[in-house]
Protein backbone atom coordinates (compact mmCIF):
# COMPACT_ATOMS: atom_id res chain seq x y z
CA UNK A 1 0.00 0.00 0.00
CA UNK A 2 1.45 3.41 -0.92
CA UNK A 3 2.53 5.55 2.03
CA UNK A 4 -0.04 8.26 1.35
CA UNK A 5 -2.89 5.72 1.35
CA UNK A 6 -1.53 4.13 4.52
CA UNK A 7 -1.45 7.48 6.29
CA UNK A 8 -5.00 8.26 5.24
CA UNK A 9 -6.43 4.89 6.16
CA UNK A 10 -4.74 4.87 9.55
CA UNK A 11 -5.77 8.44 10.32
CA UNK A 12 -2.30 9.89 10.90
CA UNK A 13 0.25 11.87 8.96
CA UNK A 14 4.00 11.41 8.81
CA UNK A 15 5.89 14.43 10.16
CA UNK A 16 8.76 15.93 8.23
CA UNK A 17 12.22 16.09 9.77
CA UNK A 18 11.76 19.83 10.24
CA UNK A 19 8.49 19.25 12.10
CA UNK A 20 10.16 16.69 14.35
CA UNK A 21 13.04 19.00 15.19
CA UNK A 22 10.63 21.88 15.88
CA UNK A 23 8.74 19.71 18.37
CA UNK A 24 11.97 18.58 20.05
CA UNK A 25 12.92 22.25 20.44
CA UNK A 26 10.18 22.54 23.07
CA UNK A 27 12.15 20.39 25.49
CA UNK A 28 10.51 18.92 28.56
CA UNK A 29 10.16 15.26 29.47
CA UNK A 30 10.83 12.35 27.13
CA UNK A 31 11.75 8.67 27.45
CA UNK A 32 15.17 7.19 26.77
CA UNK A 33 15.68 3.45 26.13
CA UNK A 34 19.11 1.80 26.30
CA UNK A 35 20.18 -1.85 25.86
CA UNK A 36 20.28 -3.95 29.03
CA UNK A 37 19.92 -7.42 30.49
CA UNK A 38 17.55 -9.14 30.81
CA UNK A 39 15.57 -6.29 29.17
CA UNK A 40 16.27 -2.79 27.88
CA UNK A 41 16.25 0.04 30.42
CA UNK A 42 13.69 2.81 29.82
CA UNK A 43 13.57 5.99 31.88
CA UNK A 44 11.71 9.33 31.75
CA UNK A 45 14.19 12.20 31.56
CA UNK A 46 14.19 15.98 31.38
CA UNK A 47 15.84 17.08 28.17
CA UNK A 48 16.70 19.96 25.90
CA UNK A 49 17.66 20.03 22.23
CA UNK A 50 21.15 21.47 21.85
CA UNK A 51 23.33 21.44 18.76
CA UNK A 52 21.41 18.51 17.22
CA UNK A 53 21.70 16.50 20.44
CA UNK A 54 19.17 15.36 23.01
CA UNK A 55 20.88 16.56 26.20
CA UNK A 56 19.74 15.04 29.51
CA UNK A 57 20.59 15.23 33.21
CA UNK A 58 20.43 11.95 35.07
CA UNK A 59 21.70 10.12 38.13
CA UNK A 60 20.57 6.73 36.80
CA UNK A 61 23.59 4.35 36.75
CA UNK A 62 22.25 2.39 33.76
CA UNK A 63 22.03 5.51 31.62
CA UNK A 64 25.42 6.78 32.76
CA UNK A 65 27.02 3.41 31.97
CA UNK A 66 25.42 3.33 28.53
CA UNK A 67 26.70 6.84 27.80
CA UNK A 68 30.22 5.88 28.94
CA UNK A 69 30.17 2.96 26.47
CA UNK A 70 28.69 5.10 23.65
CA UNK A 71 25.83 2.62 23.19
CA UNK A 72 23.06 3.07 20.66
CA UNK A 73 19.80 4.27 22.18
CA UNK A 74 16.28 5.38 21.28
CA UNK A 75 14.40 8.41 22.56
CA UNK A 76 10.70 9.29 22.37
CA UNK A 77 8.92 12.59 22.91
CA UNK A 78 5.15 12.82 22.55
CA UNK A 79 1.90 14.51 23.46
CA UNK A 80 -1.43 12.68 23.76
CA UNK A 81 -4.98 13.99 24.26
CA UNK A 82 -7.19 11.07 25.23
CA UNK A 83 -10.41 13.05 25.02
CA UNK A 84 -10.27 13.58 21.25
CA UNK A 85 -7.51 11.17 20.14
CA UNK A 86 -5.25 14.01 18.98
CA UNK A 87 -1.62 13.05 19.41
CA UNK A 88 1.90 13.19 18.01
CA UNK A 89 5.16 11.43 18.75
CA UNK A 90 8.79 11.81 17.71
CA UNK A 91 11.32 8.95 17.77
CA UNK A 92 15.05 9.65 17.78
CA UNK A 93 17.84 7.10 17.39
CA UNK A 94 21.57 7.65 17.82
CA UNK A 95 24.52 7.02 20.12
CA UNK A 96 24.89 8.18 23.68
CA UNK A 97 27.88 10.03 25.01
CA UNK A 98 28.89 11.39 28.39
CA UNK A 99 29.34 15.14 28.72
CA UNK A 100 31.78 16.91 30.96
CA UNK A 101 31.39 20.33 32.52
CA UNK A 102 33.27 21.85 29.60
CA UNK A 103 30.71 20.53 27.09
CA UNK A 104 28.22 23.38 27.33
CA UNK A 105 27.08 23.25 23.72
CA UNK A 106 24.82 26.30 23.33
CA UNK A 107 24.88 27.04 27.05
CA UNK A 108 21.31 26.14 27.94
CA UNK A 109 20.83 24.21 31.16
CA UNK A 110 18.46 21.26 31.35
CA UNK A 111 15.85 21.98 34.02
CA UNK A 112 15.39 18.83 36.09
CA UNK A 113 11.95 18.43 37.67
CA UNK A 114 13.32 16.22 40.44
CA UNK A 115 17.01 17.10 41.00
CA UNK A 116 19.07 14.41 42.73
CA UNK A 117 22.62 13.92 43.90
CA UNK A 118 25.18 12.49 41.53
CA UNK A 119 23.59 13.88 38.40
CA UNK A 120 25.61 14.07 35.21
CA UNK A 121 24.95 15.26 31.70
CA UNK A 122 24.61 12.83 28.83
CA UNK A 123 23.73 13.42 25.19
CA UNK A 124 22.13 11.42 22.41
CA UNK A 125 23.64 12.41 19.08
CA UNK A 126 20.76 12.37 16.60
CA UNK A 127 21.35 9.92 13.76
CA UNK A 128 17.74 9.54 12.65
CA UNK A 129 14.45 11.18 13.60
CA UNK A 130 10.89 10.50 12.52
CA UNK A 131 7.42 11.19 13.82
CA UNK A 132 3.69 10.83 13.31
CA UNK A 133 0.67 12.95 14.11
CA UNK A 134 -3.02 12.28 14.58
CA UNK A 135 -4.25 15.73 13.56
CA UNK A 136 -6.72 17.97 15.33
CA UNK A 137 -10.07 17.51 13.52
CA UNK A 138 -11.07 21.18 13.99
CA UNK A 139 -7.99 22.76 12.42
CA UNK A 140 -8.37 24.62 9.16
CA UNK A 141 -6.44 22.93 6.33
CA UNK A 142 -2.76 23.79 6.40
CA UNK A 143 -1.05 25.65 3.62
CA UNK A 144 2.04 24.06 2.12
CA UNK A 145 4.94 24.03 4.57
CA UNK A 146 7.30 24.86 1.73
CA UNK A 147 5.51 28.05 0.70
CA UNK A 148 8.11 30.87 0.72
CA UNK A 149 7.24 33.83 2.90
CA UNK A 150 7.34 36.14 -0.11
CA UNK A 151 4.29 34.29 -1.48
CA UNK A 152 2.17 34.62 1.65
CA UNK A 153 0.69 37.96 0.65
CA UNK A 154 -0.37 36.66 -2.76
CA UNK A 155 -1.87 33.47 -1.30
CA UNK A 156 -3.53 35.04 1.75
CA UNK A 157 -6.91 33.43 2.40
CA UNK A 158 -9.97 35.59 2.04
CA UNK A 159 -11.18 36.63 5.48
CA UNK A 160 -13.84 39.01 4.20
CA UNK A 161 -17.34 38.04 5.33
CA UNK A 162 -19.65 36.33 2.86
CA UNK A 163 -23.10 37.63 2.04
CA UNK A 164 -24.40 36.22 5.33
CA UNK A 165 -21.72 38.13 7.25
CA UNK A 166 -19.70 35.02 8.17
CA UNK A 167 -15.95 35.06 7.51
CA UNK A 168 -13.60 32.17 6.78
CA UNK A 169 -13.18 31.45 10.50
CA UNK A 170 -16.92 31.24 11.14
CA UNK A 171 -17.10 34.64 12.87
CA UNK A 172 -20.40 36.35 12.17
CA UNK A 173 -20.71 40.13 12.09
CA UNK A 174 -24.41 39.75 12.89
CA UNK A 175 -23.71 37.46 15.86
CA UNK A 176 -21.09 39.85 17.19
CA UNK A 177 -23.60 42.71 16.93
CA UNK A 178 -26.13 40.71 18.97
CA UNK A 179 -23.44 39.72 21.49
CA UNK A 180 -22.41 43.35 21.95
CA UNK A 181 -26.01 44.38 22.52
CA UNK A 182 -26.51 41.65 25.14
CA UNK A 183 -23.15 42.08 26.84
CA UNK A 184 -23.12 45.87 26.81
CA UNK A 185 -25.19 46.45 29.98
CA UNK A 186 -23.21 43.85 31.96
CA UNK A 187 -19.95 45.33 30.65
CA UNK A 188 -20.90 48.83 31.82
CA UNK A 189 -22.97 48.27 34.95
CA UNK A 190 -22.54 44.75 36.36
CA UNK A 191 -18.76 44.45 35.95
CA UNK A 192 -17.99 48.15 35.44
CA UNK A 193 -15.25 47.00 33.10
CA UNK A 194 -12.52 49.44 32.10
CA UNK A 195 -9.19 49.42 30.28
CA UNK A 196 -5.96 51.13 31.21
CA UNK A 197 -3.50 52.05 28.43
CA UNK A 198 -5.72 50.68 25.66
CA UNK A 199 -3.68 52.72 23.16
CA UNK A 200 -0.89 50.12 23.53
CA UNK A 201 -2.92 47.68 21.43
CA UNK A 202 -2.05 48.12 17.73
CA UNK A 203 -4.77 49.63 15.60
CA UNK A 204 -3.59 47.69 12.51
CA UNK A 205 -1.75 44.44 11.81
CA UNK A 206 -1.54 41.22 13.77
CA UNK A 207 -0.85 41.13 17.51
CA UNK A 208 -1.06 38.41 20.14
CA UNK A 209 -2.92 39.50 23.27
CA UNK A 210 -1.91 37.44 26.33
CA UNK A 211 -3.94 37.66 29.54
CA UNK A 212 -4.53 35.91 32.85
CA UNK A 213 -7.61 33.68 33.17
CA UNK A 214 -10.07 33.10 36.03
CA UNK A 215 -13.57 31.99 36.95
CA UNK A 216 -15.30 28.60 36.83
CA UNK A 217 -17.40 30.09 34.03
CA UNK A 218 -14.83 32.58 32.70
CA UNK A 219 -16.17 35.91 31.51
CA UNK A 220 -12.81 37.58 30.82
CA UNK A 221 -12.55 36.66 27.14
CA UNK A 222 -16.01 38.03 26.31
CA UNK A 223 -15.37 41.28 28.20
CA UNK A 224 -11.93 41.91 26.68
CA UNK A 225 -13.17 41.17 23.16
CA UNK A 226 -16.21 43.39 23.66
CA UNK A 227 -14.15 46.28 25.03
CA UNK A 228 -11.52 46.24 22.29
CA UNK A 229 -14.11 46.00 19.52
CA UNK A 230 -16.10 48.79 21.15
CA UNK A 231 -13.16 51.14 21.72
CA UNK A 232 -10.85 50.35 18.78
CA UNK A 233 -13.40 49.12 16.24
CA UNK A 234 -11.21 46.09 15.53
CA UNK A 235 -12.41 42.47 15.52
CA UNK A 236 -10.79 40.20 18.11
CA UNK A 237 -10.49 36.43 17.86
CA UNK A 238 -9.91 34.21 20.89
CA UNK A 239 -8.49 30.70 21.16
CA UNK A 240 -10.51 28.13 23.09
CA UNK A 241 -10.11 24.49 24.10
CA UNK A 242 -10.76 21.98 21.30
CA UNK A 243 -13.19 20.06 23.51
CA UNK A 244 -15.65 22.96 23.44
CA UNK A 245 -15.91 22.77 19.66
CA UNK A 246 -17.14 19.18 19.93
CA UNK A 247 -20.14 20.15 22.09
CA UNK A 248 -23.28 20.29 19.90
CA UNK A 249 -24.24 23.88 19.05
CA UNK A 250 -21.60 25.32 21.39
CA UNK A 251 -18.82 25.00 18.83
CA UNK A 252 -20.86 26.90 16.24
CA UNK A 253 -21.86 29.54 18.79
CA UNK A 254 -18.23 30.11 19.80
CA UNK A 255 -17.12 30.36 16.16
CA UNK A 256 -19.84 32.92 15.39
CA UNK A 257 -18.65 34.97 18.36
CA UNK A 258 -15.00 34.94 17.22
CA UNK A 259 -13.76 31.78 18.95
CA UNK A 260 -11.14 29.62 17.25
CA UNK A 261 -9.92 26.16 18.29
CA UNK A 262 -6.54 26.47 20.02
CA UNK A 263 -3.92 25.13 17.63
CA UNK A 264 -0.59 26.66 16.47
CA UNK A 265 -1.61 26.53 12.81
CA UNK A 266 -4.86 28.40 13.46
CA UNK A 267 -3.05 31.04 15.51
CA UNK A 268 -0.31 31.47 12.90
CA UNK A 269 -2.74 32.00 10.06
CA UNK A 270 -4.81 34.52 12.01
CA UNK A 271 -1.77 36.53 13.05
CA UNK A 272 0.49 36.30 10.01
CA UNK A 273 -1.81 35.70 7.06
CA UNK A 274 -4.87 37.63 8.22
CA UNK A 275 -3.23 40.32 10.39
CA UNK A 276 -5.80 40.02 13.18
CA UNK A 277 -5.82 40.53 16.94
CA UNK A 278 -5.77 37.19 18.73
CA UNK A 279 -6.50 36.73 22.44
CA UNK A 280 -4.95 33.78 24.30
CA UNK A 281 -4.90 32.63 27.93
CA UNK A 282 -1.71 30.57 28.45
CA UNK A 283 -2.87 29.38 31.88
CA UNK A 284 -5.71 27.47 30.23
CA UNK A 285 -7.89 25.40 32.55
CA UNK A 286 -5.31 25.77 35.33
CA UNK A 287 -6.33 29.40 35.64
CA UNK A 288 -10.06 28.74 35.93
CA UNK A 289 -9.60 25.92 38.46
CA UNK A 290 -7.65 27.88 41.08
CA UNK A 291 -9.11 28.01 44.60
CA UNK A 292 -9.83 31.43 46.04
CA UNK A 293 -6.76 31.21 48.29
CA UNK A 294 -4.56 31.14 45.16
CA UNK A 295 -6.23 34.08 43.45
CA UNK A 296 -3.99 36.25 41.28
CA UNK A 297 -1.16 33.73 41.45
CA UNK A 298 -0.54 32.89 37.83
CA UNK A 299 -0.42 29.23 36.90
CA UNK A 300 2.29 27.92 34.62
CA UNK A 301 2.26 29.17 31.03
CA UNK A 302 2.80 25.69 29.56
CA UNK A 303 5.70 25.33 27.14
CA UNK A 304 5.42 28.82 25.72
CA UNK A 305 3.85 27.78 22.45
CA UNK A 306 2.21 31.21 22.14
CA UNK A 307 5.70 32.79 22.03
CA UNK A 308 6.84 30.42 19.28
CA UNK A 309 3.74 31.32 17.26
CA UNK A 310 4.33 35.06 17.68
CA UNK A 311 7.95 34.61 16.57
CA UNK A 312 6.91 32.69 13.48
CA UNK A 313 4.22 35.26 12.66
CA UNK A 314 6.50 38.24 13.31
CA UNK A 315 3.95 40.04 15.51
CA UNK A 316 4.22 41.74 18.92
CA UNK A 317 2.93 40.19 22.13
CA UNK A 318 0.72 42.47 24.22
CA UNK A 319 0.38 41.34 27.86
CA UNK A 320 -2.86 42.21 29.68
CA UNK A 321 -3.32 41.99 33.46
CA UNK A 322 -6.98 41.56 34.42
CA UNK A 323 -7.97 42.37 38.00
CA UNK A 324 -11.42 41.52 39.34
CA UNK A 325 -12.30 38.29 37.56
CA UNK A 326 -11.01 36.18 40.47
CA UNK A 327 -13.88 37.53 42.62
CA UNK A 328 -16.70 36.97 40.12
CA UNK A 329 -17.00 33.26 40.87
CA UNK A 330 -14.60 32.18 43.64
CA UNK A 331 -13.95 28.46 44.18
CA UNK A 332 -14.22 27.77 47.90
CA UNK A 333 -13.91 23.98 48.01
CA UNK A 334 -13.82 20.95 45.73
CA UNK A 335 -16.03 17.91 46.15
CA UNK A 336 -14.73 14.36 45.61
CA UNK A 337 -14.02 14.01 41.92
CA UNK A 338 -12.85 17.60 41.63
CA UNK A 339 -16.24 19.27 41.19
CA UNK A 340 -15.87 22.95 42.27
CA UNK A 341 -18.17 24.60 44.78
CA UNK A 342 -18.29 28.36 44.32
CA UNK A 343 -19.18 31.05 46.83
CA UNK A 344 -22.04 31.97 44.50
CA UNK A 345 -23.70 28.58 44.95
CA UNK A 346 -23.03 28.52 48.70
CA UNK A 347 -24.71 31.88 49.17
CA UNK A 348 -27.62 31.62 46.76
CA UNK A 349 -28.02 27.92 45.99
CA UNK A 350 -27.23 25.69 43.00
CA UNK A 351 -29.29 27.78 40.60
CA UNK A 352 -26.90 30.69 41.16
CA UNK A 353 -23.81 28.60 40.45
CA UNK A 354 -23.45 30.16 37.00
CA UNK A 355 -24.23 33.76 38.02
CA UNK A 356 -21.25 36.06 38.44
CA UNK A 357 -20.92 38.45 41.34
CA UNK A 358 -21.05 42.16 40.34
CA UNK A 359 -17.37 43.09 40.63
CA UNK A 360 -15.39 45.96 39.15
CA UNK A 361 -12.96 44.56 36.59
CA UNK A 362 -9.97 46.40 35.19
CA UNK A 363 -7.73 45.29 32.32
CA UNK A 364 -4.32 46.95 32.33
CA UNK A 365 -2.59 46.73 28.94
CA UNK A 366 1.16 46.44 29.46
CA UNK A 367 3.94 47.53 27.14
CA UNK A 368 4.01 45.40 23.96
CA UNK A 369 6.89 42.95 23.63
CA UNK A 370 8.60 43.30 20.26
CA UNK A 371 10.45 40.12 19.30
CA UNK A 372 13.80 40.33 17.54
CA UNK A 373 13.69 36.85 15.98
CA UNK A 374 13.40 36.47 12.24
CA UNK A 375 9.81 35.49 11.41
CA UNK A 376 8.91 32.42 9.40
CA UNK A 377 11.52 30.00 10.72
CA UNK A 378 10.48 26.39 11.26
CA UNK A 379 11.82 26.38 14.81
CA UNK A 380 13.28 28.68 17.42
CA UNK A 381 15.61 27.92 20.35
CA UNK A 382 13.52 26.42 23.14
CA UNK A 383 15.46 28.34 25.79
CA UNK A 384 14.62 31.63 24.07
CA UNK A 385 10.92 30.73 23.79
CA UNK A 386 10.84 29.72 27.47
CA UNK A 387 12.67 32.89 28.53
CA UNK A 388 10.19 35.16 26.73
CA UNK A 389 7.22 33.22 28.14
CA UNK A 390 8.62 33.53 31.67
CA UNK A 391 9.27 37.23 31.16
CA UNK A 392 5.70 37.88 30.01
CA UNK A 393 4.30 35.82 32.87
CA UNK A 394 6.48 37.84 35.27
CA UNK A 395 5.23 41.15 33.88
CA UNK A 396 1.59 40.14 34.24
CA UNK A 397 2.21 38.78 37.75
CA UNK A 398 3.91 42.02 38.81
CA UNK A 399 1.02 44.08 37.46
CA UNK A 400 -1.48 41.87 39.29
CA UNK A 401 0.48 42.19 42.54
CA UNK A 402 0.53 45.96 42.18
CA UNK A 403 -3.14 46.31 41.24
CA UNK A 404 -4.77 43.69 43.39
CA UNK A 405 -7.18 45.25 45.82
CA UNK A 406 -8.85 44.13 49.04
CA UNK A 407 -12.07 42.23 48.61
CA UNK A 408 -14.08 40.19 51.09
CA UNK A 409 -11.27 40.37 53.63
CA UNK A 410 -8.57 39.45 51.13
CA UNK A 411 -5.04 40.68 51.48
CA UNK A 412 -3.73 43.64 49.50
Amino acid sequence: MPAAEFRTSRGFTVLTRQDCMRLLERGGVGRIAVPGRPAPTMRPVNFALQDRCIVMRTADPALSAAASKALAASFEFDEIHNEDHRAWNVIVTGKLEALGDEDRLDGRAVNAWAPSEGERSIALRIADVNGREVPEPHVRPRSSRSTPLVQVEAERPNIDPDRDGIDAWGRSARARQVARALLGPAYRYWFRFSFEHLARIPTAGGALLVANHAGVVPIDAALVMHGIERELDRPVYALHHHGLAAVPALGTLLARAGGVVAHPDNALRLLRDDGQLLLVFPEGAKGTNKPYGDRYRLARFGRGGFVDTAMRAGVPIVPIAIVGTEETMPIMVRLPGGWPVTLNSLMFGPLAAGVHFPVTITARVLEPVELDEQPGLERYPAYRVAAVADMIRGRIQTALDNDRRRSWGGRQ
